[in-house]
């Protein structure tokens, strides 16, 4: 049986331009680059109830990203790999 945290919070800790991840621009089919998020500031935080639910705010693509690690959070999974 899994401990069900209450919730987890979320801190932007950096935001990152395409190019810092692919090493060049990312272009779309329109011929504009991608560029760095303007969804999140470094240092906001946010806050994942018990339910699960997108905080109001965040970015759906990021957290339709990050939702497994979540849910492994959520039951209490210890993933640190230290």
């Amino acid at each position: 049986m899994f401990n069900i945290i209450p919730e987890i919070k979320i801190t932007i800790v950096k935001v990152f331009e395409p190019k810092e991840i692919i090493s060049k621009d990312f272009i779309l089919p329109t011929g504009k680059p991608i560029q760095k998020c303007g969804f999140f500031d470094e240092r906001d935080e946010f806050i994942v109830p018990k339910t699960g639910k997108m905080p109001e705010g965040f970015c759906q693509h990021v957290y339709h990203a990050i939702n497994k690690s979540l849910d492994i959070l959520r039951k209490g999974v210890d993933i640190r790999t230290d």
